[in-house]
């Protein structure tokens, strides 16, 4: 029996991330923790910024994400009554269930309805512009009291998961970020990990959109420029992961506000320093693609 569909016991990088969510790489124990807190019985384990669990319950499949400790508690809170309130609000996104703690994780109901999205075609990045202006509209009586964003005003936020590490200086990329100042401008409440990966469709439609925990507090202009960054970003389909330039752009025409052009292409530059930085962790600058393309950015821009 495999106890822990999904995840590679064979694979460095995974025995990483099951030791940062659950101090251990046993896969009975694992499988029982998570069985335990969700109530149900485990049919697959995916690992990334979160170990998101599909189990199968009574009440039909749910998907349980379980939080690296350390997470910020009252950031979760605040995702969670951010999504229930957009599925209220007829906002395609999961329904979320219950938001549990120690440790901290939260239960939705398993959608996988439709196909993934291609976001590459033009067609759904005017779909996906629209939409997102939509979700920060629905989103605006959270900005008030939505939590900061850790480590914000830092160099570097924290890694997003174990797999990378900064403590290393890495004076190219830092000397980028220190003098390519945060965006700026009205605050809004967005999902930052506006990706391919997380949409689906049926026809023309989007049906579902995931991974509400990358929701933030941020200028406007930043949750479209990483938008624009992220959009064909995907692991389930074979096309091709990195925007060009004009279609960053085109992002920036076709969302349904005006946003300022420089904020927005700040928002892009550091967005794409993080994810060199990320890459640094590991491989050598010469084979460090995102920093290439980083540095064909700044040359295009002109910065």
């Amino acid at each position: 029996m495999d106890l822990l569909p999904g995840v590679d016991l064979n694979d460095e990088a995974d025995l990483i991330l099951l030791r940062s969510f659950f101090s251990t790489t046993a896969p009975g124990v694992i499988r029982a923790e998570m069985e335990g807190q969700g109530g149900g019985t485990l049919f697959c384990l995916e690992l990334s910024v979160g170990a998101v669990a599909g189990l199968h319950r009574d009440d039909g499949p749910v998907a349980l994400k379980r939080f690296a400790s350390g997470t910020d508690p009252a950031h979760i809170a605040a995702c969670h009554a951010l999504q229930r309130h957009l599925f209220a609000s007829g906002f395609p996104c999961p329904e979320p269930l219950q938001l549990l703690s120690q440790p901290l994780a939260w239960v939705e109901r398993w959608d996988t309805r439709g196909a993934w999205v291609d976001g590459n075609q033009p067609a759904w990045r005017a779909r996906l512009a629209a939409l997102l202006a939509r979700q920060v509209d629905l989103s605006r009586s959270f900005v008030a009291h939505f939590p900061p964003r850790r480590g914000a005003g830092k160099l570097w936020p924290e890694p997003h998961n174990a797999l990378f590490d900064f403590s290393r200086p890495h004076p190219e990329l830092d000397g980028i970020r220190a003098r390519i100042p945060a965006p700026g401008g009205e605050e809004v409440v967005a999902h930052l990990d506006w990706s391919a990966k997380h949409f689906r469709h049926v026809g023309e439609q989007i049906s579902v959109v995931y991974d509400w925990d990358s929701v933030q507090r941020v200028p406007e202009a930043a949750a479209v420029g990483q938008a624009a960054l992220d959009l064909p970003a995907t692991h389930v389909l074979d096309v091709r992961q990195q925007p060009t330039f004009e279609e960053m752009a085109a992002f920036r025409a076709l969302y349904p506000r005006p946003v300022d052009e420089r904020s927005f292409w700040r928002a892009i530059v550091r967005g794409q320093a993080y994810t060199a930085r990320c890459v640094a962790s590991h491989t050598p600058d010469a084979g460090n693609q995102p920093l290439q393309v980083l540095r064909e950015l700044l040359a295009w821009l002109g910065w």
